[in-house]
């Protein structure tokens, strides 16, 4: 804030302030400092994103939407803006087009961190467990062990009726938990 009251037109401070608005769940005034970035340099890089991402959190889904289709429709091969699609269709319960547009980032960007374990939680939902299997096997493997993702593959275990494979990646998610708290 300080230097925001030196240099008012300092855009990469409007945008940190704004990532710690987010982080600290005040999305309004994230939002504010966003479009201070938005309106002082319009092609930033991740304010519109970042934008988006806040109108999610903010359960403003059609502002959201547009703003990620505005995006697509400037740059039809924006990863961010088809991740950011695929959260507001799955917000909208739209499981099948969510996958699309996370099909699509990874398409554009191979290495998307965490995509794949959106599609698993996607596929999971959908009752798809055999995908979801393959989805959060090919998130293990591209970004290592994660809680969340042997979570999401027990859940996916449990699905199928396969009790020792679900149990095994549960307690592989405790383990994960608590080294990750001892941390």
């Amino acid at each position: 804030k300080k230097i925001i009251q030196t240099r008012p037109t300092f855009v990469p401070a409007h945008f940190a302030l704004a990532h710690a608005y987010s982080n600290l769940k005040q999305y309004d005034q994230a939002e504010s400092e966003l479009k201070r970035v938005l309106e002082l340099q319009p092609q930033y890089p991740w304010a519109s994103y970042e934008l988006g991402m806040t109108l999610i959190s903010e359960r403003r889904i059609p502002e959201a939407k547009q703003l990620f289709n505005n995006r697509i429709a400037k740059n039809p091969n924006d990863a961010d803006a088809h991740y950011g699609m695929g959260m507001v269709l799955a917000e909208e319960l739209n499981y099948a087009a969510a996958i699309q547009e996370y099909s699509t980032t990874v398409r554009l960007e191979p290495d998307f961190e965490g995509i794949y374990y959106e599609i698993g939680n996607l596929y999971n939902k959908q009752r798809n467990y055999d995908e979801a299997i393959t989805a959060f096997e090919k998130e293990r493997q591209q970004n290592g062990d994660d809680q969340y993702v042997e979570t999401g593959l027990a859940d996916a275990y449990k699905g199928k009726g396969m009790m020792a494979q679900s149990q095994e990646a549960q307690s592989k998610a405790e383990q994960l938990r608590k080294t990750e708290d001892s941390n």
